[in-house]
This record gives C-alpha cells, structure tokens and sequence, in this order.
C-alpha cells in the first residue's frame, strides 16, 4: 500500500475542492422554482411527466425539488410519492432535512465530518479549525451540497484521540463566529469484569452471543481476546461462526475463525462493533453442484452462492476491522464470462441501522483481504442495497491503508449514500474494477491517494479503475477523486450503467491515469464519459496512453479538458517508465503543478 510518510507529505485537506457556486445554483434553482410552480397548474395527469422531465435536465437538483414540493405543497401527495419513487429519493431524509438545523460533527479517528444546515444556499460561509492548545488555524471550506442541501465537507489528516475546535463566520475575517467542538475517535473503555478469554466462552460450534447474553454499553465495552490455540471452527449446519446479533460495544481481539456455514460473523441491527488482530478463511457454503460456471450450495437450486461474507454487516453501524486478514472463502465467485459475478465477500455492508445516529461511520483500516487468481470474490468489499438512499456505507465512513485484491467484480464497492465516506491509501489489484461509486445516491464521497494497477479477473478481463454512473436514475451525489496513481490494461474513471443510466458527477484533481492498452470502442481511456455531463471538472490530471502515446479521454468538453490536464510529457522528462513506483508518481505530479 502507498508509503505512509508520503501521504503525509502529500496529503491534501478537501478544502481544496472546486464545488458548484453558491450564488450561480441559487440564481439556476430560482428558474427551477418557476417551472415547478407552472407544473402545478397544469392538469394532474400532465403533473408528474412535466417534474419527472425538470429533474431529468437538471439531476443535480432532484433532492432539492422534491423538498421545494413539499414545502410548499405544489402538487397532490400521490404525485409527490410518485416522483420520489421514481428518483428512489428517500421521503423519510426529504422530511427529516425539513427539521434539521444548525451543525453536525461526526469524527471518525483521522478525519472528520461537518455538515450545516442553512435555509440560504447563496450565502459563502468560512471555516477553520485547529487542536486544543494550538495557536494556529487551519482553513477548510464549506461548500453546499446539492444532494443534501446542505453546506458539507471533511476535514483530513487528524490525529486519533484529539480535542479539536471549529469556528464558522460568514465574513472571512472570521468577525462574528459560531464555535464547536469534537474529539476524534480512540479505542473504548474496559472493565476487567468484562473481559472475557475466548477459550472461556467458547467450547465449539457457534459462538452464539446473543444466547450467552454477551454485550457492553457505551462506557463498559465489552472485550473478547482469542490465542492461538483456540480456534472457532464450524460446520456447515450453522449459519455464521460468530452471532453477534443485535449485541452492541464488544470488541473482538486475535480471534481466528475457520468455517462459517454462510458467514463468518454475521450481525443484525448491532452497533459498536470493533474487530482487531483476526485471521478469517474457509467460511461460506460448500458448492455441491456449478452449473453454467456459477456455484450452488445444493443441486437444482435456483440462485447461486452468493453473499457469504466474512463480516456480514446487516443493518449494522459504528464499526471497526483493523489489522485483519481475510482470505480463501470455500466458494469461488464466476467471471463476467458466465454472466454477473457471484459469490463470496470479505465484508458486507449494509450500515441502515434503525436508530439513525448509529448509520454508516464503517472504519476499515489496515488489513489484507485477498483471494487467489483462480478462487477470487465476487466483490472484495461489497455495499448492500446499491440504488437506495439507505444504501451500502450512507455516511460518515473510512477506507483506508489496506492490500486488497481478488475479485471477479469490484474490489471495493461504495455503492449507494456516499455521505463523507472515505477510499484512500489503499494497493488495490487483481479485479474486474478497482473502486466502484456507482450510483452516489448522496455525496460527496472522496476517492484519493490509491494506488490501483494490475487490474484483471480470472479471464484478465476489466474495465475500469475507478466506475461511476447512475446519476440520472438515482440522483444525485458528487464522487471526488485525487491524488490516485492508476496503471491499467483498461481504462481509468470510466462510465458503467446504473438502471441504463452511464451518466455520473465527479470532481477530478491531480491523478496520474497510465493505461497500455487501445480499441477504439471504448478501451484504454484516461477519462471515459459514455454520457457526458457538462458538470463534471477535471484539472491537472496526467493522462498517458502508452498506444497512442497521448492522452485518450472522451469528454464533454474536450478542448476544455486538454487546456486544464496533461497528455504529454514536460519539457525536460524525455522517458516515460511503464514501472513507475507509487512514490516515483507522486514526485513526478508535483512537476505538473
């Protein structure tokens, strides 16, 4: 994975980002308003086409039109639902965003979240922050979110277990200020009572601890620490090796687990969940019959395997995988040549907890997820739920410092509610495609400083680094996407369909995207936009088709695109070197500012 002292040196705070305008989105949605209201007077049965049409030619607005109809009670409440479930725009986040005021900080253990909620989306508002102590200011911006409409941003490069202050002023000067404060995030608190030796607790089968009625509380985690002689280990009649249920605050340490008759560890509706030091392998269903190149646990089942996950996180939230290493599931996923890959996962998620508070804020950091060429994942880490405005990781989340590799689909999918989650510093290889954000459902998401190569399936078949799509279909977040070091056979960020819908949103900085490979069907590009989108910016990217011995982007904008990036080597670098290294990279896209 990318060097940790060169992403210290190079990281970037997302204040950086170059959002939509505050003033020019207000002016644009005051013309929308307009034609909201002439909707309204048309004839019911010409209502819904007339909306539908209006959020279709301005998709980053649907969020914001559904709540102005709300609000302002332009249309019957039919059509109302008719056109959120068109847009599969939530009704429940509509209302709760309706209510919701002031401003909200999640921390995570290195970076944080903070959104404002504000009636006046034409206002600039600043924002700076610093460690307790410190007498210097940090400046991050604030910058309005049109799929939540809200003002949002994280602030990065925090440090673990640090009291910080945050001031926020309409005037740059900072005159006239709103203060807050937040600590990031540590390891909880343990009582000696409740820490348990696993080779206590557990005397073969399930660990099973809802039937041993094992659970903390915010200020008495629970603590589970294994050894290496005591291995949980089970047969395929049990569901999951260990059932956490909706067991909440236990902390698992140096646990080894072997088997799992679908899933590994498997919760449902549990929050506070934290697993550090643990080996996982041989989980999932057996495949007593492969038709057609896919798996099924029984012959003449009707589905394939599929979803066996060594962590199967079901509407589960505030969890921690550290330091972990996943690897041989019983059951190989199918390529894309037998149709849709299906199979087993490293983790699963699906963070829609039913207590809101306890949504997303998923951390994995530092582990080794991997298969093997020929017994590979369908996804390594999979979202739940993709088109929903309650799916897959929905906020607050992190990604990041770890190998992963060996899928037949995605390596890491963000699928869904991209709210401030975060992909960064991770070696990603060996899939169909590196990171999917497809669709955003509410952003912004930030993909940076990734090192993503040697892509490919069990066929060496892929077809993108970074995939993107479903704007249009399911409105309407932004994915940011910087300082990521790419070298693929494929392409780079590239379009892929969401419910036929290529169209995506992205903010793109500073990556350096190699590609080897060119047809002219779409197959080799830097940038590839199936459905351009006149919203999206790329500036100071390096593009390189080792083929074309240019850049080879397909772009709304093209000419615009060539001004602002670069597809050709600078003066004085009259070699280009297929090898580059991740920190080679680096140093050479600082040439380029």
């Amino acid at each position: 994975m990318p060097n940790q002292c060169n992403l210290r040196a190079i990281i970037l705070i997302i204040t950086l980002l170059c959002s939509c305008t505050n003033m020019s989105s207000s002016l644009h949605f005051d013309e929308i308003k307009a034609e909201l209201k002439a909707a309204s007077l048309l004839p019911r049965n010409h209502q819904y086409e007339k909306i539908v049409n209006i959020s279709n030619s301005s998709p980053l607005n649907s969020f914001r039109i559904l709540k102005y109809l709300i609000k302002n009670k332009l249309l019957p409440n039919e059509t109302i639902k008719q056109f959120a479930h068109a847009k599969r725009i939530s009704l429940k986040k509509v209302l709760q965003s309706l209510v919701m005021s002031g401003v909200s900080i999640t921390p995570l253990y290195h970076s944080a979240s903070v959104t404002m909620y504000s009636e006046d989306s034409s206002t600039d508002y600043f924002m700076q922050y610093k460690p307790q102590g410190s007498p210097k200011w940090l400046t991050s911006s604030l910058d309005y979110d049109l799929s939540s409409d809200s003002f949002i941003t994280s602030i990065l490069n925090l440090t673990e277990n640090t009291f910080y202050e945050v001031r926020i002023s309409k005037n740059k000067y900072f005159k006239g200020i709103t203060s807050y404060t937040f600590t990031t995030k540590s390891k909880p608190n343990f009582l000696t009572s409740n820490t348990f030796k696993l080779s206590d607790i557990y005397k073969g089968g399930v660990l099973d601890l809802v039937k041993l009625n094992i659970q903390g509380s915010e200020n008495n985690w629970v603590k589970i620490i294994g050894d290496d002689n005591t291995v949980i280990s089970t047969s395929d009649e049990f569901e999951s090796a260990i059932n956490i249920g909706s067991n909440s605050y236990i902390y698992f340490e140096n646990i080894t687990i072997i088997g799992g008759g679908r899933n590994a560890v498997s919760s449902n509706q549990a929050h506070h969940i934290w697993f550090n030091e643990c080996d996982i392998s041989q989980w999932g269903r057996s495949a007593n019959e492969v038709r057609d190149g896919k798996s099924y646990a029984q012959k003449g089942d009707s589905k394939a395997i599929n979803y066996d996950s060594a962590f199967s996180l079901i509407n589960t939230g505030v969890v921690t995988i550290e330091n972990c290493q996943v690897h041989s599931p019983r059951t190989k996923a199918n390529s894309w040549k037998k149709g849709h890959p299906l199979g087993a996962n490293a983790v699963l998620v699906d963070a829609n907890h039913s207590n809101q508070e306890y949504q997303g804020q998923i951390v994995i950091r530092n582990n080794r997820f991997y298969g093997t060429d020929q017994h590979r994942f369908n996804d390594v880490i999979e979202s739940r739920n993709n088109g929903s405005s309650y799916g897959g990781f929905i906020r607050d989340s992190a990604i990041y410092n770890n190998y992963l590799a060996y899928a037949n689909d995605d390596i890491i999918e963000i699928d869904g509610s991209q709210s401030n989650v975060l992909v960064y510093n991770n070696e990603i290889e060996q899939g169909y495609c590196g990171i999917s954000a497809i669709p955003n459902r509410q952003g912004p998401s930030y993909i940076f400083n990734n090192y993503i190569h040697n892509l490919g399936d069990e066929d060496n078949r892929s077809w993108a680094a970074i995939k993107l799509g479903g704007l249009v279909s399911r409105p309407a977040g932004k994915v940011n996407i910087f300082n990521n070091f790419i070298k693929t056979n494929s392409n780079g960020i590239a379009s892929a369909k969401y419910n036929g819908d290529l169209t995506f949103w992205v903010d793109a900085w500073s990556n350096i995207i190699l590609t080897s490979h060119y047809k002219k069907n779409g197959y080799g590009y830097g940038v590839l936009e199936l459905r351009p989108f006149n919203g999206n910016k790329y500036s100071n990217n390096f593009l390189y088709n080792f083929v074309t011995k240019n850049s080879l982007v397909r772009v709304s904008d093209n000419e615009k695109f060539h001004e602002n990036n670069y597809g050709y080597l600078p003066k004085g670098l009259s070699e280009f070197n297929k090898a580059f290294t991740f920190d080679e990279a680096m140093a050479f896209i600082t040439l380029l500012h």
